[in-house]
Formats: structure tokens, sequence, C-alpha cells
């Protein structure tokens, strides 16, 4: 369903998302997944939550919330985390920490226990990874690496 032309700049949404159900999503993010959402992510919450909308038949913001909430272990609460993830990964993002790490843990007490807890499809764990191959001059650094995600899509 297209959304219907109101004027130049805006359209009319195909859902009514209000600024209390804005407040509910972001109070909810954060307590179940610590995530925690600006005000100006309005538009991208809509966007990606409006998804969920369609795909569970649920036609208002409010109802979906409420069951959201009303099914504390529902397998929703995965999709609703997920949806709200941003899996924005590359090799060597960031990449003026690298040279700090290598110098980091040339100088801690081997093995070194690293973990990348937003590794996204993991190009950040593999960075850490070759940055550790090169600092010790080994394929076969003393590390380990855990990387997780808290999107199970990823």
């Amino acid at each position: 369903m297209k959304p219907v032309q109101q004027n130049m700049l805006d359209t009319v949404k195909e859902f009514e998302f209000t600024t209390q159900d804005f407040d509910r999503v972001r109070a909810l993010i954060y307590q179940r997944a610590g995530i925690a959402l600006a005000e100006s992510k309005q538009e991208m919450v809509y966007s990606r939550l409006a998804r969920r909308l369609r795909a569970t038949g649920i036609v208002s913001f409010q109802t979906y919330l409420n069951n959201l909430e009303g099914e504390v272990n529902s397998s929703e609460w995965e999709a609703f985390t997920n949806a709200l993830t941003t899996n924005l990964t590359s090799f060597f993002r960031e990449s003026h920490h690298f040279p700090i790490l290598a110098e980091h843990v040339k100088k801690a007490k081997a093995p070194v226990d690293i973990w990348c807890s937003a590794s996204s499809t993991g190009e950040e764990p593999y960075s850490i990874a070759m940055t550790l191959c090169e600092a010790f001059g080994t394929a076969t650094p003393p590390a380990n690496i855990i990387a997780t995600d808290i999107d199970t899509n990823v």
C-alpha cells in the first residue's frame, strides 16, 4: 500500500506512529537490549517496525507494543530487537584504533583475550585478528577473540 501524497514534503503514513509510541519503543529496546535510541531516530524506527506490523498482520503500533509487552518470552522480541539494530560493518572500520590495539597487545601478558561485542557479520573481529597477527609477527598469535552480536540474523 503506497502512502497518499499530502504535499511535496509530507506523506500520510500507512500506520499511525505517535510520539508516545516512539517513546515506548525507546524504553522497551533500552530495557530489553540496552540500546539507546536518539530522538532523531523516529523515522528509522517507524520504517523498521512498520515491516514488523505488516509481517504480523497488526494494524497499529499501539497494538503491536501491547502484544510485545504482554508476551515477555515471545519470539517477536527477537524480531523487534533485530529490526532496531544497525549492522554497519567493514574491515578496519575506525582505523585509528588498530595501531593502538597493536601497541597494547605487544605490552600485555599473553595470551590476550579480546571480546568484540558488536561484531555484526565479522569484519571487525577479522580486522582484530589481522592486527594481532601483524603485531606478533605470526599467523598464530597468543590471543583469543570472542565475537558476538545481539542481532541473531548476523
